[in-house]
């Protein structure tokens, strides 16, 4: 790759940077619904063209706030990886800590995010594709975890790995979505660990 395509590219993803973080500011001051493409432009100091060459809609914006979630979700795995043996912490309270730092990320993206992205991830094939992506951080940790536990004898070795990261997700999601239709007035742990926790008490072999 020669200077000049260099440049070009890091120019591209410096744009498409700064649409992203005033959207994500705008998204914030305002709600989603009250603010258009022009002003994320103008705030972003770039054309309304240039918006449209980064995203196809103020949609599709939302969904960089899920490629920053895998990001956290790799960094706290690997901050786990790293500091492993210097608390003695069973396989399946591994995986829940997870889950709970997972809930977390979602809580603090807030519902306005939720109520955008969930509708976006119907209706967009691609998105919708790209979230159910079995190579996706999210559910390359979630095999890994559960494996992890079934080397350890922590969750019976004959559980399909692949069918309890789908039952698991299911059950995150569907905490979320009752999370945002009660608009937050609970705590989303109060929501989601009673059920997760009955769950992963139901799989394992030991008291997690």
């Amino acid at each position: 790759m020669n200077k000049k395509t260099t440049k070009r590219k890091l120019q591209a993803q410096k744009t498409k940077k700064a649409i992203y973080e005033s959207a994500s500011m705008l998204f914030w001051e305002k709600g989603f619904d009250n603010v258009t493409v022009e002003e994320i432009a103008t705030a972003a100091g770039v054309s309304v063209g240039a918006f449209y060459h980064h995203f196809k809609s103020k949609q599709e914006v939302m969904t960089v706030f899920y490629e920053k979630l895998d990001e956290k979700y790799e960094e706290y795995y690997e901050e786990i990886k790293k500091t492993k043996g210097s608390e003695v912490v069973s396989a399946v309270k591994e995986l829940e800590l997870f889950l709970v730092h997972v809930l977390s990320l979602i809580e603090i993206q807030g519902i306005e995010c939720l109520r955008i992205v969930y509708p976006y991830m119907l209706t967009n094939m691609d998105f919708g594709d790209s979230m159910i992506d079995k190579n996706r951080p999210y559910f390359r940790i979630m095999r890994e975890l559960i494996e992890n536990c079934k080397n350890k004898g922590e969750i019976d070795k004959s559980l399909d790995s692949d069918q309890a990261v789908s039952d698991i997700t299911i059950l995150c999601r569907g905490c979320a979505i009752d999370w945002c239709i009660q608009r937050g007035q609970k705590n989303i742990h109060e929501i989601s660990l009673s059920l997760l926790g009955k769950y992963l008490a139901g799989i394992s072999r030991i008291n997690c």
